[in-house]
């Protein structure tokens, strides 16, 4: 009888540890994981390409004007994109407080607004 009960003591020890080992192999493969997931977030983004003034054509000291070719006004936009929502008009000849130029798009502050003019409806005048 005694030589059961060793038998099972026997197992249950070897068994607590063979699931001691898997816990421990367990937690040290978080800890690891832990620090390699915190290791990535710390390392530098890969540099984006900023398309702030892009266009080098507007010069030092020059004035912008809004000016259609074609309606008395030009429409002022919400983005810089095709398709974007009109949020009004500025009219022709106003001088333009630009923010900054985008590919097509320029940007402009309107009554504390910073709203998006189509390229083609800015006219550059330099000294």
């Amino acid at each position: 009888m005694l030589d059961l009960r060793e038998e099972k003591r026997t197992r249950r020890k070897v068994w607590m540890s063979v699931l001691v080992a898997i816990l421990a192999a367990v937690g040290i493969g978080l800890v690891v994981g832990q620090a390699y997931l915190a290791s990535q977030w710390e390392s530098e983004p890969p540099p984006t390409r900023d398309l702030r003034n892009v266009d080098g054509e507007i010069g030092e000291g020059c004035k912008l004007f809004a000016e259609s070719a074609v309606t008395p006004e030009v429409e002022v936009l919400a983005r810089p994109e095709l398709g974007a929502m009109v949020r009004g008009t500025i009219a022709n000849g106003t001088e333009l407080d630009v923010v900054s130029v985008r590919r097509d798009y320029v940007e402009v502050r309107r009554e504390g607004e910073v709203v998006w003019l189509e390229r083609r409806n800015v006219r550059q005048e330099c000294p």
